[in-house]
């Protein structure tokens, strides 16, 4: 869950050129996340900055916290899904 809806290619927060990542690939061998180019049809650019936050006191660690769990669980045979807290998508996500 974070405050923002989804992985972008930079802090959109910070960015107003960020854009929605829609699928990461996750090297389950190396844990090297890449992006999903071939479902995205945005063709986003191949890189994304996970380095800092826009928040002045960031306890969570942010994005890149957040994907090093997500690739722990991904490493697990789990499907991971990063979503915006109280969007209508993440509810319909874990309703099922």
């Amino acid at each position: 869950i974070s405050d923002i809806a989804g992985v972008f290619t930079s802090d959109p927060k910070m960015n107003k050129d960020a854009r929605l990542i829609r699928s990461l690939k996750v090297d389950v061998t190396t844990g090297e996340v890449t992006i999903d180019n071939n479902d995205d049809d945005n063709n986003v650019a191949n890189e994304m900055d996970v380095s800092g936050s826009s928040h002045a006191h960031d306890v969570t660690g942010g994005l890149k916290a957040k994907l090093c769990s997500a690739v722990t669980a991904v490493q697990c045979g789990k499907e991971v899904v990063i979503a915006k807290c109280c969007s209508t998508s993440a509810e319909k996500y874990i309703q099922g």
